[in-house]
């Protein structure tokens, strides 16, 4: 039987039960098993339904409680009740019990491993007596056999689980080297993953991005729960779940049940909403600061084991592992992008180094390719001291922006703002903000901006114009961008001057001709 059940441990103790009782004459066996503190039914033979309920309702049973079965797992040595109903050391239960299953004697064997029980066999006689001091050396026997069927179980489901954790990772790496430049068929294949490798759990992947907390993949959850899940997404970083506390924090959350005194009113509130009963929390860690977690669910109560949440910290590490591929993969294109656009502005600024119309018109385009908008335009100081429109993108309202908002004074413009302040401005909220410069604001307005940069054009302090970029949705501009435009507007300059300079030189080159032609 132990060879015919590798994986499973069950049918090894009910055979070991039955031929117990036909070894020594026996009326009834049962088998428990230590797990954790208690102990376990994993075996009964039956003698009445009853009964039979009876003793089912006594498991699984805290091993601090004063019983017999307790008593030979602390001693790690048998014992043996020869008559329960005069046996002034056997318990009132232990009497019901044998009332109810009709045994006078019986023998309690531990199955030991390394000195220690991790179960106990039960075998009992219907008279007193009936059960010898030679039939409890012959319960060892199969107290031993027992043992090796739990060590052949444990060692095949070690390596079966083992197995199982390779081949996912295996097949997430293999999701990795596929998607380069992507990072969100990872985060499915993570999901995918935990769901069937820790007992079906219910997964979610969550992403910081900017200021909000986003669900990315989710796995083992049926339409309705998914999509109150979904519901409950994009979250502030604020501390007010469980999620939060990982995501926000970095620490693992660990509840083996949801309901305990110890877990946050408001995490015990919202998941038992839910109809969950245990969770687990992994932070994604990027160079110790977090930004993302994985989460597993479950509807039933009970720890996650050790080797679980390793298996969870594991795909944690790829997720962050896809993230920086990608980073650094979409790093490498925006430079290379970034550079070809030099070379390109660059190269018009050499071939057109009379007038600077077509650099601005080419700095445009290529301000509209790499900041992923079609609201882009170059603003030019005339000789007149106005603000004047001197290349815009094709954007909706652009020519209504350029006959209605130019030219308009310096002051009280976003253009003399940016001069002002020597630098790249931003308002992540053009319509919001209280100090939007009232053209811009006017501006913002006629086009649909909801948030724009400007970066001024300087030559040797001198504000030339500025160059900016608008979006259509509220939100900050990051550092790579500030920079960005800066480049741009260097190179805006550089043509200016070079224009400048060029015309400079054919006017004095031209005097010079008529004054010579004079004299």
């Amino acid at each position: 039987m132990i060879a015919r059940s590798p994986s499973d441990v069950r049918p090894v103790f009910d055979a070991i039960a039955r031929s117990a009782i036909r070894l020594v004459g026996g009326h009834s066996c049962s088998v428990t098993r230590v797990l954790g503190d208690h102990l376990h039914l994993v075996a009964l033979t039956s003698t009445d339904p009853a009964a039979d309920d009876l003793v089912r309702s006594f498991y699984p049973m805290p091993l601090g409680r004063r019983t017999p079965m307790a008593d030979v797992v602390r001693t790690a040595r048998p014992l043996l009740v020869r008559d329960t109903e005069t046996d002034p050391s056997y318990t009132e239960e232990g009497r019901r019990i044998a009332g109810a299953r009709g045994f006078r004697t019986i023998a309690y064997v531990p199955m030991l491993r390394g000195g220690a029980a991790v179960g106990v066999i039960h075998v009992a006689g219907a008279e007193a007596n009936a059960i010898t001091d030679g039939h409890v050396q012959l319960l060892r026997t199969f107290a031993d056999q027992a043992v090796i069927a739990i060590e052949n179980v444990r060692l095949f489901n070690e390596t079966q689980e083992a197995l199982e954790r390779q081949t996912a990772t295996a097949e997430i790496l293999k999701v990795i080297a596929g998607s380069p430049s992507d990072v969100e068929p990872v985060f499915d294949s993570i999901a995918e993953s935990a769901h069937r490798l820790l007992s079906d759990a219910e997964v979610g992947v969550t992403l910081i991005r900017g200021d909000r907390i986003e669900l990315v993949a989710a796995a083992g959850l049926d339409e309705e729960r998914l999509g109150t899940l979904r519901a409950s997404f994009p979250r502030p970083l604020d501390l007010n779940s469980a999620v939060n506390l990982t995501v926000v924090r970095g620490q693992t959350v660990h509840y083996p049940d949801v309901t305990a005194e110890d877990v946050p009113s408001y995490t015990r509130e919202a998941v038992r909403a839910a109809g969950i009963r245990a969770m687990l929390g992994v932070p994604l860690l990027r160079d110790g600061k977090s930004i993302g977690g994985v989460f597993v669910s479950k509807t039933t109560l009970g720890a996650y084991t050790e080797k679980q949440i390793e298996l969870l910290r594991a795909f944690a590490d790829q997720a962050v592992i896809a993230i920086e591929n990608t980073r650094l993969l979409n790093e490498t294109k925006e430079a290379l992008e970034q550079q070809r656009a030099s070379a390109e502005v660059l190269n018009v600024i050499s071939n057109s180094v009379s007038d600077a119309q077509p650099v601005f018109e080419k700095i445009v385009e290529s301000c509209e390719r790499l900041f992923a908008t079609s609201r882009v335009g170059l603003n030019l100081i005339g000789p007149d001291g106005m603000v004047h429109a001197g290349a815009y993108g094709k954007f909706p309202g652009a020519e209504k922006l350029r006959r209605e908002n130019f030219p308009h004074p310096v002051p009280g413009s976003a253009t003399g703002a940016a001069i002002g302040a020597g630098q790249a401005i931003h308002y992540p909220d053009a319509l919001g903000d209280p100090d939007v410069p009232q053209y811009a604001r006017r501006g913002a307005e006629t086009v649909g901006f909801r948030a724009f940069i400007m970066a001024p054009l300087l030559s040797e302090g001198r504000g030339l114009g500025a160059i900016f970029v608008g979006r259509e949705t509220v939100g900050s501009f990051s550092e790579k961008e500030h920079a960005l435009l800066k480049a741009f507007a260097d190179q805006a300059v550089i043509a200016i001057e070079n224009a400048r300079l060029f015309n400079e030189t054919r006017e004095a080159l031209e005097r010079q001709t008529a004054t010579a032609e004079i004299l």
